[in-house]
């Protein structure tokens, strides 16, 4: 808003020059997501950690194995039995967990204390993990200088 696009009132009550009137900051919702669900298995995924030859397909090409998402598989489910055409929580499986390096906590935002007693244990052990999105959170709200 400060570059002169958003709310023409809002713009104008804070003297800044309006370049476009658009709806900037409006409508403003998050997806929440539940991280929790990880299991230990014996079987062993094929998943490298990147190289320097993928790291390079990514940044120079735009392609290769860094592009796709961190879901191995999705599923996404309405809770109403009345809507199953437009879900509302999306599951992602991964075949990871925060225990799987410090890096995979810190995305997360588990504390080092946190991480240090329940997941450094089984750091470099075959895992997964689930988590819960929610699609159409209800919540909305509105972003303003």
């Amino acid at each position: 808003m400060l570059s002169g696009i958003g709310p023409k009132k809002h713009l104008q009550d804070l003297n800044i020059e309006m370049i476009a009137d658009l709806p900037v900051g409006d409508n403003l919702h998050d997806h929440p997501r539940v991280y929790g669900v990880h299991f230990l298995t014996n079987a062993t995924f094929d998943k490298k950690n990147p190289d320097l030859e993928s790291l390079s397909e990514y940044f120079v090409k735009g392609t290769g194995p860094l592009t796709r998402s961190e879901y191995s598989t999705t599923l996404f489910q309405s809770s109403f039995v009345n809507q199953t055409d437009w879900p509302d929580i999306q599951m992602g499986f991964m075949q990871s967990s925060p225990a799987a390096n410090r890096g995979s906590g810190k995305a997360t935002g588990i504390r080092d204390d946190i991480w240090d007693q329940f997941y450094k244990p089984y750091t470099n052990r075959s895992q997964f993990s689930v988590s819960v999105i929610l699609l159409r959170p209800k919540s909305r709200g509105t972003l303003r200088l």
